[in-house]
């Protein structure tokens, strides 16, 4: 689970509009997945991650003995208890512990669902992932999956390339000279000391006395 970043945050002055506006400490959860960059909340409160836990350890009870394993690792796994007194979940030591609790028992859950899902029982992944991911913090299953890698340079070897067209150099330009110029020794024909037996040369004669 590298590609998803999760901690829980506290706000205690929350108010539950699902419960008569009742004032309470509602768990913030924060969820970014590393790979996509995109990040999600949800605001719970304890007794839904109660009622979370006890729904999936009814639902995978007795039904196989892969789902008793998964059983067995769920319920022995650390749980903040509930309190007897209201006021008691308003204290800063229970807060913390809740935070600390709360935050390693869903990356546990999500790495038990992401990291092993064709090793688990059908109907325990089934309902796992329902009652996590899409009941519990309310997002599509492909949100917390990591992004499809990359493809490697092996693969990239592998894809046929398109033929790019050879660059052909310009030919030099051609330098202009004037009519009363060599083209060879850049001096006019007068004064050329090119030899008149040349055959490559073009222009008039050189006039030699005799």
């Amino acid at each position: 689970m590298e590609h998803l970043d999760l901690y829980l945050k506290a706000d205690r002055d929350a108010v539950d509009k699902t419960n008569g506006n009742e004032r309470c400490t509602m768990y913030i959860i924060y969820l970014r997945n590393l790979s996509t960059d995109c990040k999600y909340t949800a605001k719970r409160r304890y007794s839904d991650f109660y009622e979370l836990r006890n729904q999936i350890l009814c639902l995978i009870e007795g039904h196989c003995d892969r789902c008793n394993q998964h059983h067995e690792h769920i319920k022995s796994y650390p749980f903040p208890s509930r309190t007897l007194f209201p006021l008691l979940a308003t204290q800063t030591s229970v807060i913390t512990e809740r935070i600390d609790s709360l935050c390693l028992f869903l990356k546990d859950m999500l790495a038990h669902v992401l990291q092993h899902p064709f090793d688990m029982c059908p109907h325990a992944d089934a309902t796992i992932r329902r009652k996590l991911i899409v009941e519990f913090l309310e997002l599509d299953e492909n949100s917390v999956m990591p992004r499809p890698r990359a493809p490697l340079v092996e693969d990239l070897r592998r894809t046929p390339q398109k033929a790019t067209k050879p660059v052909h150099s310009k030919s030099p330009r051609k330098v202009r000279v004037a009519a009363d110029t060599c083209p060879r020794c850049m001096d006019t024909w007068i004064n050329c000391l090119c030899e008149d037996d040349d055959n490559g040369r073009v222009g008039p004669r050189r006039h030699t006395s005799s």
